[in-house]
């Protein structure tokens, strides 16, 4: 059983206050305390452990009941894992991992000031990536942990490479703005290396996007995902199902990417947008490549001969060089040969 704590004022159940997972559910907990179906209200991104501190501190007064889940396992973390205050005011606020909900009724008057007093818990905008995920509240992104890379561009990308690099930084750091940015090439020539280096120097959140996920870009539950999620860089990665066109077919998906990178969506929700694929580009809707919309695109290919002979030389591998080669071969080659001079004689 998961704990639940209240104070003398206990709530009447006409409904059960637990959701088809077994968790607390604020909606139900409303409809059973002021029977009237509740219009909500979330926060992302904020820290309610603090927020928790804040109302039973300030608002003591105004609270009938709270309820805690709390840690029932020596595995789960020691932070709270959720918990719901139901006020006098006809309002019903869950706090669970780092998302807020408000249920309220007509007759909220507290709303505003509730709200206004959680931005402050609201955590700062940071770089890094999350990836979307599905929760009771709805679609919302989680952190992943990318180790930060420290990559010599000059040694892993060719000629030019400095002032597209320079290019990408400050305009997705830019506040302001949408725009698409597209990076082509074949598979192994470094896009993906580039994207993880990328993450630790745009001081902007990037939420990486699953290519099947972006086919279904006009879904109302990721359009509302960016309705809360304004101003971040989406990243989609093997994108060529999405871009590309069909017999001068146009998807839905397309549409929308095209309407959010250089159309009314782009304008009231400043995402940018960086598409990666392996396909021709002549297979690439040319819609996409509108001046305005396109701010960058960028092949990425084999390393030339020179500069496939020096990072060699950096990585310490012996081996004569007649062709341009991919990251990948060279990588391969210095991972082969320390496998070789790290063997202890067995089996070769």
């Amino acid at each position: 059983m998961k704990s639940i704590h209240q104070n003398q004022q206990s709530i009447q159940w006409t409904l059960s206050p637990f959701d088809f997972q077994g968790d607390i559910n604020a909606g139900q907990i409303f409809f059973s305390r002021f029977e009237e179906v509740p219009s909500t209200f979330e926060m992302y991104d904020v820290d309610i452990n603090k927020i928790s501190e804040w109302l039973e501190s300030d608002f003591s007064d105004e609270i009938i009941s709270k309820h805690k889940r709390e840690k029932f396992s020596e595995k789960e973390s020691e932070e709270m894992l959720s918990a719901i205050y139901v006020f006098k005011d006809e309002i019903v606020l869950e706090i669970a991992s780092d998302m807020m909900q408000m249920a309220y009724g007509k007759g909220a008057k507290m709303k505003a000031t509730l709200i206004e007093g959680m931005k402050k818990f609201v955590k700062k905008e940071k770089s890094g990536i999350s990836m979307i995920v599905q929760s009771k509240m709805g679609l919302m992104p989680k952190d992943l942990e990318i180790k930060k890379q420290e990559v010599d561009l000059s040694l892993h990308y060719n000629d030019g490479f400095d002032a597209v690099d320079e290019q990408l930084k400050r305009e997705l750091s830019d506040e302001n703005g949408s725009g698409l940015y597209l990076l082509y090439g074949a598979p192994g020539t470094g896009k993906s290396s580039y994207i993880k280096y990328l993450i630790h120097q745009v001081n902007k959140r990037m939420v990486f996007l699953p290519p099947k996920v972006a086919l279904n870009l006009d879904d109302f539950a990721l359009t509302d995902f960016l309705l809360d999620n304004r101003n971040i860089i989406l990243v989609i990665e093997d994108s060529e199902e999405l871009l590309k066109t069909d017999n001068n077919a146009r998807t839905s998906a397309i549409s929308m990417l095209l309407n959010l990178t250089d159309g009314i969506l782009g304008d009231g929700l400043g995402i940018k947008i960086i598409a990666t694929f392996n396909t021709e580009l002549h297979q690439i809707d040319p819609a996409l490549m509108r001046k305005g919309r396109l701010k960058l695109m960028y092949e990425f290919n084999k390393l030339s001969i020179p500069k496939s002979k020096a990072l060699l030389a950096h990585l310490g591998v012996e081996k004569e060089v007649h062709n341009p080669m991919n990251l990948s071969e060279i990588y391969y080659l210095e991972e082969h040969q320390y496998q070789l001079h790290n063997n202890n004689g067995i089996g070769f």
